[in-house]
């Protein structure tokens, strides 16, 4: 833990990086299955243009896609990461920023669990503010 903030911290460059190594070997393993074992959060909020489905839908993207995004993560893409609210003892969230298709996309992800192969994506839709600091660009 490099900076602590409320319920947000920064992680060193080294987590971040072996938080998107295991994202990328639990996905490359020949037991995961996207339909069972990635969970993706989209809320029927058909107003909200930064909603997940909204963002999906002008980004002509699916579930597949979004995996794949997320597969892509760099450590240079990373923003923050989180304490969940609801529980401090659960797996953190860690937050990217991405370029997609010209766009700033922002994305909340964690492993539920690495023995069995679960990956939550919190949030992928377009970046309601801009995002000023990376801390590993």
């Amino acid at each position: 833990m490099v900076m602590q903030m409320k319920d947000k911290f920064q992680s060193t460059k080294d987590d971040v990086e072996q938080f998107l190594d295991t994202i990328n070997t639990i996905t490359n393993s020949p037991n995961f299955n996207t339909l069972y074992d990635f969970d993706l959060l989209i809320k029927n909020e058909p107003n909200d243009k930064y909603s997940t489905m909204n963002t999906m839908l002008s980004l002509n993207y699916d579930r597949n896609d979004v995996l794949n995004e997320i597969k892509k993560l760099k450590v240079v893409d990373y923003v923050e990461t989180g304490i969940d609210r609801k529980d401090a003892n659960l797996p953190y969230l860690y937050v990217f920023n991405k370029r997609i298709q010209g766009k700033d996309i922002y994305i909340k992800v964690k492993i539920r669990s690495v023995k069995n192969r679960k990956i939550f994506c919190f949030s992928f839709h377009h970046a309601k503010y801009k995002v000023m600091f990376f801390p590993y660009k």
